[in-house]
């Protein structure tokens, strides 16, 4: 949501549905919620995986030309823990299966 707001993009999958093209370097969780608030898809050819190995998208308004490349920076997680102190981190590594 920060992205499409830096880029001015309001209804991704309305109006600005044919402005937004969105470039991710992950591949990883992150892609599937990025394409679910986005609308974009490497079927629809909306959006492009470049294999960078980063936690980063390059959000692009196709009409004006303005990008924005926002980036997960590696004190992240860190910081989420000082902000939400107690929350778990990790479902799966918190969760034992059932049978």
């Amino acid at each position: 949501m920060y992205g499409l707001g830096r880029i001015g993009i309001t209804d991704p999958m309305g109006s600005d549905r044919k402005k937004l093209y969105l470039f991710v370097e992950i591949d990883r969780c992150a892609t599937d919620a990025l394409q679910s608030v986005t609308g974009c898809s490497l079927g629809h050819r909306t959006m492009k995986f470049l294999d960078y190995g980063k936690m980063a998208a390059t959000f692009v308004d196709l009409s004006t030309g303005k990008a924005v490349r926002i980036v997960a920076r590696e004190d992240a997680k860190l910081k989420a823990k000082e902000y939400f102190p107690g929350t778990k981190t990790s479902i799966a590594a918190n969760s034992r299966p059932t049978r």
